[in-house]
């Protein structure tokens, strides 16, 4: 995350977290409708992964990427950023943590193309099918619309201080 200079900078990232999480909660609500054909279902899930992939998942030596744990870091919320890191860490039916299944997944079928042999393309399939079945509530799905409702509320907390602040410096109440 950059060092903000100005107020304005901050409410840019701001209005950018918040379009990405919009964007991402509508998609999200759009598979889990459940009346998607097949090929629309690949490509909203594989979206839905590559914006996890952008907003949660980040090496942690890349501290000024702008992922929604170095968000809450800069906002003085680190525990909801280890929350968040804590999720993604978390082990997978197959044995794998959630980020690693997601970040394999994108990083080898989405934005490269990396050969891999049939069987490891398979246990990738599999892993990715564990964490998108939306027949438990143990799934991305409801994981990112958790993650997403957090954000909203901690937002509305944000925008009711600085209106508090506001306030105080300017006697208007």
């Amino acid at each position: 995350m950059p060092d903000f200079d100005h107020l304005d900078d901050f409410s840019v990232l701001l209005r950018r977290f918040d379009e990405k999480f919009t964007k991402l909660r509508k998609k999200v609500h759009r598979v889990l409708e459940n009346n998607l054909d097949e090929q629309s279902y690949d490509i909203y899930v594989n979206s839905i992964l590559i914006d996890c992939r952008a907003l949660f998942i980040e090496n942690i030596r890349y501290k000024h990427n702008c992922t929604i744990q170095n968000f809450y870091k800069v906002t003085q919320q680190p525990d909801f950023a280890q929350a968040i890191d804590a999720h993604f860490d978390g082990l997978t039916s197959g044995g794998l943590t959630l980020r690693e299944v997601i970040k394999s997944w994108v990083d080898r079928h989405l934005v490269h193309f990396d050969f891999v042999d049939e069987k490891t393309e398979q246990a990738h399939f599999d892993d990715l099918a564990s964490v998108l079945d939306r027949r438990t509530i143990a799934n991305l799905f409801v994981d990112i619309l958790l993650i997403a409702q957090q954000y909203s509320e901690y937002r509305l907390f944000l925008h009711q201080q600085a209106y508090a602040v506001c306030e105080a410096l300017t006697g208007d109440g």
